[in-house]
């Protein structure tokens, strides 16, 4: 049986194939200029080279597979990576049809077996579900804009905004206490810089990033950095918060 993962930026990763539904791919809620922009695209590049195919066969197995022999996997695949962090879509999204499976398989991982998982995602409904669940759950909703920030949602929660020229994004949190003030971090691409072209995409190439800039996961999780900032979290926080959206 073939992995499920593959490392990036220094964890375990799932990655799934980019591109409208209708294409094949799983960003059904991205916008288009997400799309065009898009570093991930199919056939990958010099820093995500796993092939469209493999992207494909992952997603598949995902969706069809019970979540009972889902969870075995990546814990078994996790373990022989060496890692306890686990980043959801490092390509694609969670497309509408598997938001409630997806849920449910990341909160139990997190609940049972204690590992950090994090991603990046434009389904805002799953984003809400998974939002206060665990302390080890650390998803970003990803908007073009910071003026998009309802201010209901202005509570332990994260949120990413894709900067196209450089690669990377912006990471905006707002800890569970008011007090707190937001505090915002760079991520993804270490400040890219424009290296040369194709016909279609842009390529970037790495240059030393500043101390609020990383793309190591690792790196952020030990440091308390980025997704995996402080938010004040207790017990408390997450139950309640929980059950007031659900």
């Amino acid at each position: 049986m073939e992995n499920l993962l593959h490392s990036f930026s220094g964890v375990a990763a799932i990655f799934f194939p980019v591109g409208r539904i209708k294409k094949g791919g799983t960003c059904e809620f991205a916008s288009q200029k997400c799309l065009y922009e898009c570093a991930a695209f199919k056939n990958g590049n010099y820093d995500n080279s796993i092939p469209y195919e493999t992207k494909r066969r992952i997603y598949t197995e995902i969706l069809n597979e019970p979540i009972n022999r889902l969870i075995p996997r990546i814990v078994k695949e996790m373990t022989k990576m060496d890692t306890k962090i686990l980043y959801w879509f490092a390509s694609g999204d969670c497309p509408r049809k598997l938001t409630l499976k997806l849920s449910e398989l990341i909160i139990r991982l997190s609940e049972k077996y204690v590992m950090t998982q994090q991603g990046f995602t434009r389904n805002k409904k799953l984003w809400q579900l998974l939002n206060g669940r665990h302390h080890n759950i650390r998803f970003c909703l990803t908007i073009e804009s910071e003026d998009k920030i309802a201010e209901k949602d202005k509570e332990g929660t994260l949120f990413a905004i894709p900067n196209y020229k450089t690669g990377n994004v912006k990471i905006i949190g707002y800890p569970w206490i008011i007090s707190k003030p937001r505090f915002e971090y760079h991520c993804g691409g270490a400040a890219f810089i424009p290296s040369y072209k194709s016909k279609i995409h842009t390529y970037y190439s790495r240059k030393e990033f500043k101390v609020s800039q990383c793309h190591d996961c690792q790196i952020c999780y030990y440091e308390k950095k980025g997704c995996h900032s402080e938010m004040e979290q207790t017990e408390t926080n997450y139950t309640s918060h929980s059950n007031s959206r659900h």
